[in-house]
């Protein structure tokens, strides 16, 4: 009987020595998904502010803050949160996100998702309203985007810079490749990572807004808005209508 409890006593000592194990390890784990994030945000801030990249964002300014507005206005949002209008909720975001083709042909709807919630996590919540993205966010967004579909974008600024069809062909079959893509197991649980943050340059985020194709006169960019609204190009529709075609 003695032998028993001491048989009992070793297997349940073990058992909670192997959780605490478990959990330790789990904690620095935490620790260091938390430092790395910290760093990529850091980085990425630091990106933003960068004058060739502000001076970027100035450039398509009028058309961006059109966009946004639009969005922040759009029947995206619930019916019960009208009072939110003059910022940009998550459903409106993923509209935007959709509608322009960032997913699934530039990234994943998960890291578009994450990027949302990386620009929201330390944002209270204010008299029950949802969190949303200042036109600030928004630019910060689609720098995460540029970062995270860089190759693409880097190589259909290279075609329209230089009229390189093997380029955008390449961009093309990069394009048609994610959009075929299926979710891969785990893919709910992915973490928002960045890779190469500094590999991305001001002709990435130059290739980003060919990408978007912002006409800049105020009622072209309306109409394809409210086009885009209506129904989402397919990828070989982007293809034949020259949407990030090489002529400028």
């Amino acid at each position: 009987m003695e032998k028993e409890k001491k048989i009992t006593q070793k297997k349940k000592t073990k058992k909670e020595q192997d959780f605490k194990t478990k959990r330790l390890q789990e904690l620095k784990a935490e620790i260091a998904q938390y430092e790395q994030f910290k760093k990529d945000d850091e980085e990425i801030h630091n990106l933003v502010q960068k004058k060739e990249i502000q001076d970027i964002f100035q450039m398509y300014e009028k058309q961006l803050k059109q966009v946004y507005n639009w969005y922040c206005l759009s029947t995206h949002h619930a019916i019960e949160r009208f009072d939110q209008t003059d910022s940009m909720l998550f459903k409106p975001y993923m509209a935007f996100a959709n509608e322009f083709l960032i997913y699934p042909t530039i990234i994943s709807l998960r890291e578009v998702e994450l990027i949302f919630r990386s620009l929201t996590k330390v944002k209270p919540i204010v008299d029950g309203k949802q969190v949303s993205l200042t036109y600030q966010d928004f630019e910060e967004a689609l720098v995460r985007m540029a970062i995270k579909g860089r190759e693409i974008f880097d190589q259909i600024y290279a075609a329209r810079v230089n009229k390189g069809t093997d380029m955008m062909n390449k961009a093309l079959g990069n394009l048609e490749r994610n959009q075929n893509k299926k979710p891969e197991e785990g893919d709910e649980d992915k973490p928002d990572e960045y890779e190469k943050i500094n590999d991305t340059t001001v002709n990435t985020i130059q290739g980003l807004f060919y990408y978007l194709d912002l006409p800049a006169d105020k009622q072209a960019l309306n109409a394809k808005l409210h086009e885009l609204k209506t129904r989402v190009y397919s990828l070989f529709e982007k293809k034949q209508s020259n949407i990030i075609g090489i002529r400028g």
